[in-house]
């Protein structure tokens, strides 16, 4: 350590070092104040001190301790809330319903106020009175007994759907062959293209078919029937339709044309009963295509399709 420069001083005529004084003073001072402690220090008066990170206590605990929720509140508060989200959509859709109801009745109370009413003034509903215009028809039917009928025809194909043989219709169609799809009993569709008395003559009209490329056969046709129950007025006109059928396959088969059997298909007509049931209405439009087809000079294809068409709805009348 360098030596600090001294500064002299003579006072009253001593020369006095200000430096050195103070230096000495000073270390003097120190060597008194250590010596003083050294005869108080006792070393039972120390008292050890140790640094602890846990905090003890409980007012700085409780202020800085983070507080933890129950250990059941967060399933309570899903719950809670997945209750508040289904109650509001039930009664969203109650309330739906429930107007829905109201909007029905309200329908349902002015169209009851629209329905005709009976002879004792008490309102009925449509089938309440399509079942009355049903029952007053047939309040006193009977049950006649089918005659079964039988012929030749070409079948072009029998399919398990309408569509299917649609398709297959077509073909024969835009051939010039007309046809006719007759439905049976277990769900079939037969695609009918010709209508004989005899074999010979529907073999001819095949072997046409196959030079125009197209497939079918000849068989025999003779569906069941069971019997029919119509009102008594209908019973005589249903047995005319048969012989006026018979003759008419005779005819159109020796002569290629029922224009003389035109007249008697229009007396057959105008006999039909003007209290006769629905179930032989279909009959009945059936044969006033075949009138008009005649009355036109379609072709015999064609009245043989309309005569299968009248066989067709002969035959339902005993599955009704």
């Amino acid at each position: 350590m360098s030596k600090q420069p001294t500064v002299s001083v003579r006072m009253n005529g001593e020369k006095t070092d200000m430096f050195s004084n103070q230096e000495d003073e000073s270390f003097t001072a120190y060597q008194e104040q250590a010596a003083t402690v050294e005869q108080r220090f006792r070393p039972e008066d120390l008292v050890e001190y140790e640094k602890n990170d846990d905090i003890d206590d409980d007012w700085y605990v409780e202020k800085y301790r983070k507080r933890k929720l129950p250990p059941g509140f967060k399933v309570f508060a899903f719950a809670a809330l997945a209750a508040i989200i289904v109650g509001v959509i039930l009664g969203f859709v109650s309330l739906r319903m429930f107007a829905g109801i109201d909007d029905n009745q309200m329908q349902l109370a002015q169209s009851v106020q629209t329905l005709p009413t009976d002879g004792n003034g008490s309102a009925t509903t449509d089938g309440q009175a399509s079942d009355a215009a049903n029952s007053g028809n047939n309040s006193n039917a009977v049950q006649v007994p089918l005659e079964p009928l039988s012929a030749v025809v070409i079948q072009g194909g029998v399919f398990s759907s309408h569509a299917k043989a649609e398709e297959w219709q077509r073909q024969f169609n835009d051939a010039g062959y007309p046809t006719m799809i007759w439905e049976t009993a277990d769900g079939q569709y037969r695609l009918f293209a010709g209508l004989f008395s005899s074999e010979q003559a529907a073999d001819l009209t095949v072997a046409d078919m196959g030079a125009d490329g197209l497939e079918a056969y000849v068989r025999p046709w003779q569906p069941e029937v069971s019997t029919a129950e119509i009102a008594p007025s209908e019973q005589e006109w249903l047995e005319t339709f048969t012989a006026q059928w018979q003759q008419a396959m005779e005819v159109l088969q020796s002569e290629g044309t029922l224009s003389n059997e035109q007249g008697g298909w229009e007396d057959w007509l105008s006999s039909y009963p003007e209290t006769a049931s629905t179930q032989t209405e279909s009959l009945q439009l059936s044969g006033q295509q075949l009138v008009e087809n005649i009355g036109s000079e379609q072709s015999s294809a064609t009245l043989q399709m309309d005569l299968l068409q009248l066989w067709q709805h002969y035959v339902a009348l005993g599955h009704n």
